[in-house]
């Protein structure tokens, strides 16, 4: 009955469709292998989606002639861990919308996700680089993706950065921030408070010319009442409280 059930609502003729599927428990065998068979791409698609399939069903369904079911294939593998020789040919796919579901599957080897992170298509490099992933791209993937022509990918090295590492919230630590990116990050910020920019007067400064460099053209620094503190040695116009 179920098998006869599957023909009738591969189109959704009465508004069914074949999404139950996905939800219903414990379907016997026969309609299982009568869905991966059957000929209508929707149906397989909902296979696909079905928690506790077989690591053998969704092999079958990664390497399926249509590329939506491939897809729902490669998102089940965010549920389940697929074996390598599945992941390794869903991230060779020639679909990128399908490749950019691979990064999130459980259990990815650390060479394709460096594989992933060097894709011809920017939704595929923006959706390798995560605050997870990111640690284990190598140096020069990192610095590739930093440069990214698309801005997508660099957005998306922004929030990875962002998550793995707080930006610096005092002048010490920008001048010790060594990431361009993230000194050019926290440079466009709001103004640093005088608290902040204190324990920095500028004849702790005036001798370090690699200082001077360091804070030139950051304008939360120059924002701030410098008048106060240049002083040729602390005084009593000095707020950095030395004498």
């Amino acid at each position: 009955m179920l098998c006869r059930l599957l023909g009738d609502t591969a189109d959704g003729g009465d508004g069914a469709g074949p999404g139950w599927l996905a939800v219903r428990p414990e379907l016997p065998d026969c309609v299982l292998e009568t869905a991966l068979r059957h000929p209508h791409w929707r149906v397989r698609a909902a296979l696909a989606e079905r928690p506790g399939l077989p690591a053998g069903t969704l092999a079958a369904l990664a390497a399926d002639r249509e590329r939506r079911v491939r897809r729902a294939a490669a998102a089940a593998g965010h549920r389940v861990a697929l074996p390598p020789e599945t992941l390794a040919a869903l991230a060779a796919d020639r679909d990128p919308d399908t490749r950019r579901l691979v990064p999130g599957c459980a259990g990815l080897p650390v060479e394709l996700l460096v594989r992933l992170a060097q894709d011809g298509s920017p939704l595929v490099r923006a959706a390798a680089v995560g605050a997870d992933s990111w640690a284990q791209l190598p140096p020069r993937v990192r610095t590739a993706l930093r440069s990214d022509r698309d801005p997508a990918v660099r957005s998306a090295v922004q929030r990875a950065l962002r998550v793995e590492r707080p930006l610096p919230v005092t002048l010490a630590g920008y001048i010790a921030e060594s990431d361009p990116l993230r000194r050019e990050r926290t440079a466009a910020g709001p103004p640093w408070s005088g608290r902040s920019a204190s324990g920095w007067c500028w004849t702790t400064i005036r001798g370090s010319a690699g200082r001077r460099r360091a804070i030139r053209g950051c304008r939360r620094i120059w924002r701030w009442p410098w008048r106060r503190i240049r002083t040729r040695r602390c005084g009593s116009r000095c707020r950095c409280g030395r004498t």
